[in-house]
């Protein structure tokens, strides 16, 4: 592909070049403007949460019979064991 023909045409016309060249500039800032975003956004999201996801470790248990209490309602415990229930005694 020669070039050579497509400058000459573009130098005839100052104006259409000029148009191209903002075009390509401000494609050229929006691209790395976008690029810039996302690297950021990156690091960001790849700095530690603090939270210790990997030593979270989920209970899962089935209710038996013997969970049941007199009035048919489920006793719900916590992980441990303690008995969930208002606060303080109420």
């Amino acid at each position: 592909m020669e070039l050579r023909p497509i400058f000459s045409t573009l130098m005839r016309n100052k104006t259409g070049a000029i148009l191209i060249a903002l075009q390509v500039a401000l494609t050229l800032a929006i691209v790395s403007n976008a690029l810039f975003i996302i690297t950021q956004r990156l690091e960001i999201a790849s700095r530690p949460s603090g939270v210790d996801d990997e030593g979270q470790v989920f209970e899962i248990g089935i209710a038996t019979l013997n969970d049941v209490s007199r009035d048919g309602n489920l006793r719900r415990r916590q992980p441990r064991g303690h008995p969930i229930g208002p606060p303080h005694g109420r």
